[in-house]
């Protein structure tokens, strides 16, 4: 009776540590868990507006509206570098009162300034926005823009400043504006016009008749030019770099330009105040 008792209590721990065993393995619960995070990077987004309508037969002394800024359309502030580049091209041969082509000849550069009197002046004057100046240290040219002067690179803030009033060799003049660009926002207008210098004046002062090889009469209008801009095209080209207004930024954008103090003023200004 005892051993029968024996094996049943034998059997009941048996049991017991079987079903601790089975309840052992499902104690264990597994879980997963996941966090999704998004993060939405910023939009870079510059465009140059402009507001023009190219004239059909442009005279001397006439003004054609040309409205240009900058304009930020992305989300995040940025700096800009303008640039303007002029260049007339002749586009049909002038000649002189005895026949004689007038150089430039048709397809060729003319210059942008003529001697007008005892003083130079520019074929095409450009009206600048209000929002624009020179550095004293920088007007260098004889001819006058009618650009107002600054003495330094803090009288500039919030406005487009030239460093020099020299056009280059290639034609062009650079302008930094002084100031971030802020998101959705446009710069000051740039340019606002361009005339024509009124004293290029063409003078039609006779006829050459001639005759072909077939007796045919030739008959070629004579014109005696001042300035040498008929029968011309002027060109305006405003192109813009523009980068993200960080310190690290600008450096490497404009670092190698001859603007060094303009960089470093904006640099160490602008960001600051950003951050």
């Amino acid at each position: 009776m005892k051993n029968k008792l024996q094996d049943k209590k034998h059997l009941f721990i048996f049991a017991l540590l079987c079903f601790s065993l089975i309840g052992g393995v499902f104690a264990y619960w597994t879980q997963e868990l996941q966090v999704r995070n998004e993060f939405k990077t910023a939009r870079y987004d510059t465009k140059i507006v402009e507001d023009f309508e190219a004239p059909t037969g442009w005279m001397p002394g006439q003004e054609v509206n040309k409205d240009v800024c900058i304009r930020n359309e992305g989300t995040i502030p940025v700096f800009v570098r303008a640039t303007i580049h002029q260049n007339w091209i002749r586009t049909e041969n002038v000649y002189d009162g005895n026949g004689n082509a007038i150089a430039p000849l048709k397809g060729e550069s003319i210059p942008l300034s003529f001697e007008n009197g005892n003083s130079s002046a520019y074929a095409s004057q450009v009206k600048w926005g209000e929002d624009v100046v020179l550095l004293s240290s920088g007007k260098q040219a004889d001819i006058d823009m009618g650009i107002p002067v600054v003495n330094s690179i803090n009288e500039a803030k919030g406005k487009w400043l030239l460093l020099n009033d020299k056009i280059d060799e290639d034609g062009n003049l650079y302008f930094y504006y002084i100031g971030n660009i802020e998101a959705g926002t446009d710069t000051p207008r740039l340019v606002d016009a361009v005339t024509m210098h009124p004293d290029i004046e063409a003078e039609i002062i006779g006829k050459k008749i001639s005759y072909d090889s077939s007796d045919n009469k030739v008959v070629q209008e004579i014109r005696n030019t001042t300035y040498g801009y008929e029968n011309a095209r002027y060109t305006m080209t405003v192109s813009a770099d523009t980068v993200q207004a960080t310190a690290s930024a600008i450096k490497a954008m404009f670092g190698n330009d001859d603007a060094k103090d303009v960089i470093a003023y904006l640099a160490e200004h602008e960001v600051m105040e950003q951050e």
